[in-house]
């Protein structure tokens, strides 16, 4: 019984994890530009994420979350 309850709070945790980093990520890609305007490293790193995201959104591709979502 234990190890039941274990493992579920495991998957709880794992599952709010996954949508913490989900928001992290979404407000970097919409925010992002805000903070790199003096920094050229971020600046490509939000160029690229931004990219990715755009890209998740108008192609059939899963996000690469989804399996991790999918066990909790």
């Amino acid at each position: 019984m234990d190890a039941v309850l274990l493992a579920s709070n495991f998957y709880s945790a794992l599952a709010t994890a996954v949508l913490f980093l989900h928001g992290l990520f979404i407000l970097w890609v919409i925010f992002g530009a805000l903070l790199v305007r003096s920094r050229p490293i971020l600046r490509w790193l939000h160029i690229a994420s931004l990219v990715w995201g755009i890209l998740t959104e108008l192609l059939p591709r899963p996000c690469p979350f989804d399996p991790v979502r999918e066990l909790a």
